[in-house]
């Protein structure tokens, strides 16, 4: 067993102002908590250091630790009571602490660890964090994956630590809050947040899998974390009240990274959760200035829900074979004068289904970002939606819209989509919506500019190979409303178009056939139809282009200035 030689170190000005930092928290703790000022209760933290050298005083109930080595594990019963307090003092912000659960039992935290390091919890029967409790520290890690003693001692040097294990539980109700710039990380095989987890400009991860591997690089000002999952859930959990946990990491609290990152990933087998990833709390990474904040979202083997609200200057959202719903808001729109410019949010998944809202639109002044929505098997805009990259105030420009499905069909039932620039002054974006197979438009999209500026450029298109036994199918239907500049509809089957269509410049429908008919307003409609009858009603154009090697019919009113 690896063992930290000791040494002769003096605390270190930071290590000492910290100190006294901690100890200040912890009599505001006490004057300011009741449930503090039982000292008739008998502690339950009571551990014995394995690695390192340290001095463990316990009066009441609070125990202090201080490190003597640079890093130290301490086994024992790690749990604590209400009112019960932990400090672990190390002898620099950058050294770190284990404490391993070796009970057998569940550890329940309902009191508060504070340490001036990076504070690394350990216990694979599970954690259950009261809502009374708090965990201040550096950086901090509870894991219910095993990390052996040589092993962590190997990872404090090279800062790569491997965590294995299975059938075990963490379930926050507290708060969880390292020192601004620093990380925290949750690992188990099924992660519940109804707390506060808070790292300003730092990292949050939270990870469900039974083999992870945890990569921290210490920057100047703050530390960054990633992990990678190397093998997946693949047994039921069940939860504190003996019932089956139906998500791998469910939200319902607020997690907060803002100028930093917040990254939620879990690998479980089809079956095993209902949900990979369920968020019906705050989900959040808000951009300060100079620093950009990101939400990454990553599941595979479960669906990921979204109820709630996720906002950050960038939202990554990647479901691999599973699929992606969206109830609620996700939200990566500028935000002041010194950052009006919308974010990016990006989506990939089997199937998409957006019922609520996705926006990065443009504070006053800026311009709106982009958004990508791109289903594998068939992304669904249900009605009342709205996906938008507008400017929002009197000046500023609209962004970019990309609607895809690259199998499958995309349909836009009654979801608004809008890329409008601002009010006063600025161009509209661009929005392409795309299929391989059905493309349905059924919604209202507007790319609205002011006058003396561009509106929106809008292109429909479907990319199912040519094929002359479908000639009579149609694969591209328009039957809602697109205010544009130019409106561009690609197929290489029939088209109807039976909605209102108002572009400022041209109308071009290139396909193998077009029923073209309701409301088309356009100085110059184009219509190349390569085989197949074209039929016209309803159009009001300046002029008017047909090359077809089929007959055209008109069949309703037809205006030609």
């Amino acid at each position: 067993m690896a063992h930290c030689a000791a040494q002769n170190f003096k605390i270190s000005d930071r290590a000492k102002i910290a100190t006294l930092i901690f100890v200040l928290s912890v009599s505001f703790f006490c004057a300011a908590n009741p449930l503090a000022a039982d000292e008739t209760a008998a502690p339950a933290f009571n551990v014995h250091i394995v690695e390192g050298q340290a001095q463990i005083s316990q009066i009441g109930l609070t125990t202090t630790i201080t490190a003597s080595t640079s890093n130290i594990i301490a086994q024992g019963n790690i749990s604590t009571i209400t009112g019960e307090i932990v400090n672990i003092l190390l002898l620099s912000s950058t050294n770190n602490a284990l404490l391993r659960s070796d009970t057998g039992a569940v550890t329940s935290a309902f009191g508060s660890y504070f340490s001036n390091g990076n504070l690394f919890m350990v216990n694979p029967a599970g954690f259950v964090f009261g809502p009374a409790s708090q965990v201040n520290a550096a950086s901090i890690v509870v894991s219910t994956l095993n990390i052996n003693n040589a092993d962590f001692l190997r990872g404090c040097e090279t800062g790569k630590f491997t965590f294995v294990g299975q059938g075990a539980y963490i379930f926050n109700h507290g708060k969880l809050i390292p020192q601004p710039g620093g990380y925290v990380c949750l690992l188990s095989q099924a992660i519940n947040n109804t707390g506060t987890i808070q790292a300003r400009l730092g990292s949050i991860v939270l990870g469900a899998g039974e083999n992870i591997t945890l990569t921290t690089i210490a920057l100047d000002d703050r530390a960054t974390i990633s992990v990678a999952i190397d093998e997946a859930v693949k047994t039921a959990i069940f939860g504190p009240d003996g019932a089956k946990i139906d998500s791998a990491i469910e939200n319902s609290g607020t997690i907060s990274a803002n100028g930093g990152t917040v990254t939620l990933t879990a690998k479980t087998l089809n079956g095993v959760f209902n949900y990979a990833i369920n968020n019906s709390g705050i989900i959040e990474a808000k951009s300060l200035i100079e620093k950009n904040g990101e939400v990454t979202l990553a599941a595979e083997g479960a669906p990921i829900l979204n109820t709630g609200i996720i906002e950050a200057g960038k939202v990554t959202i990647n479901a691999i074979n599973t699929d992606f719903t969206n109830i609620g808001q996700v939200i990566a729109d500028g935000s002041s004068v010194a950052m009006p410019n919308g974010g990016a949010i990006s989506v990939d998944a089997y199937k998409i289904l957006q019922q609520g809202v996705i926006s990065a639109n443009a504070f006053e002044g800026g311009a709106a970002g982009e958004i990508d929505l791109i289903s594998e098997a068939e992304t669904v805009l249900d009605e009342n939606s709205v996906t938008a990259a507008m400017a929002l105030g009197i000046v500023g420009s609209g962004g970019r819209i990309r609607i895809n499905s690259r199998t499958g069909g995309t349909y836009i039932n009654g979801g608004k989509i809008d890329v409008s620039g601002g009010s006063g002054a600025g161009d509209g974006g661009g929005v392409e919506i795309s299929a391989f197979d059905q493309l349905g438009f059924y919604g209202v999209l507007s790319g609205r500019a002011p006058p003396g500026y561009n509106f929106a450029d809008v292109i429909l298109k479907t990319n199912l190979p040519y094929d002359p036994s479908l000639l009579d199918v149609t694969s591209l239907t328009c039957s809602g409303v697109i205010t544009a500049r130019n409106i561009s509809i690609f197929s290489n089957q029939r088209v109807i178009v039976d909605g209102v269509l108002i572009a400022v410049d041209t109308i071009l429908v290139d396909s193998h056939g077009a029923n073209l008919s309701g409301i088309i307003l356009a100085p110059q409609i184009i219509c190349n139809m390569n085989t197949g009858d074209t039929f016209l009603s309803g159009i009001y154009v300046g002029s008017l282009s047909i090359t077809d090697t089929g007959n055209v019919y008109i069949v309703g009113n037809l205006d030609v200035a």
